[in-house]
């Protein structure tokens, strides 16, 4: 379970004032372009699916392997400091995954290696919230009774 003293974390530092190194300008909104279907998913359970899928499908993610590496999560040069300098830049984020004791532990070091994507997508919703070329999606939406569905 998750201790509440890191729910409270992960709501405060996705601010983006939280985030202000790591962050570009937000992005442009779409002109001229298709209409857009942005899709968007609540951060906790962004946190809880990827430290899952981290820590049960490295074979899919070779990035884990890599010394020093984020992967194609792109994390803040702070979060990469306080993943990798305690190993002096020589593990992967598998081996921090697998090295500690507990499962809030593991979704701190998950978290720490995702908070720019969870920025990135609140500042994506930000700068385009009022435009009529975006939907935004719930991936929540899609959950319901797929028997029901006609």
């Amino acid at each position: 379970m998750l201790a509440e003293g890191l729910v409270d974390t992960l709501y405060e530092n996705t601010g983006l004032e939280a985030q202000r190194i790591s962050e570009p300008q937000d992005p442009p909104e779409p002109q001229g372009a298709p209409l857009v279907v942005h899709f968007v998913r609540e951060p906790l359970e962004m946190l809880v699916s990827a430290y899952r899928y981290l820590r049960e499908g490295p074979r899919l993610e070779p990035w884990l392997f890599d010394h020093g590496s984020c992967g194609s999560f792109r994390c803040s040069e702070a979060d990469w400091h306080w993943l990798f300098a305690p190993c002096k830049f020589k593990c992967s984020a598998f081996e921090i995954l697998h090295a500690v004791e507990t499962e809030e532990d593991g979704l701190h070091i998950t978290y720490r290696l995702i908070r720019a994507e969870i920025s990135r997508m609140l500042s994506t919703i930000r700068a385009w919230a009022f435009s009529p070329r975006v939907l935004h999606v719930s991936v929540g939406s899609f959950r319901g009774d797929p028997a029901g569905a006609r």
